[in-house]
């Protein structure tokens, strides 16, 4: 006979294999060859002025930006046969956050060196 634990250890791991899976197919879908569909990847240039351009802009465009990620992600699921339910359970706008926050340590940290090294 099973106990409480060991049931919600069941379903603990049921769950996890369902989300690195579901996380799996949207990264085979959205960058097949480990960059995004139809997109070259910007020199580290640009995106330092890209990024200066959005800090700039200040809390509102981030918002902006953060929203039209979003939407983007959402459409690049729906036009790679994603489902609807799924993408809903994915949460595009985190996967946005996310994507912004790797991105600004990354360039922050690219700055930093760039500026100690001048």
């Amino acid at each position: 006979m099973s106990s409480l634990p060991d049931n919600l250890e069941e379903v603990i791991d049921v769950v996890s294999d369902w989300a690195v899976k579901t996380v799996q197919e949207i990264v085979k879908a959205l960058a097949p060859d480990g960059r995004p569909f139809m997109m070259e990847f910007p020199t580290i240039e640009k995106e330092i002025e890209d990024y200066l351009q959005l800090k700039a802009g200040g809390k509102e465009a981030y918002k902006l930006s953060l929203r039209e990620m979003e939407e983007m992600i959402a459409t690049k699921l729906q036009e790679s046969a994603v489902s609807p339910d799924m993408i809903l359970a994915v949460h595009p706008y985190d996967i946005a956050v996310s994507i912004h926050i790797d991105r600004s340590a990354r360039l922050e940290t690219e700055m930093a060196k760039r500026a100690f090294d001048e």
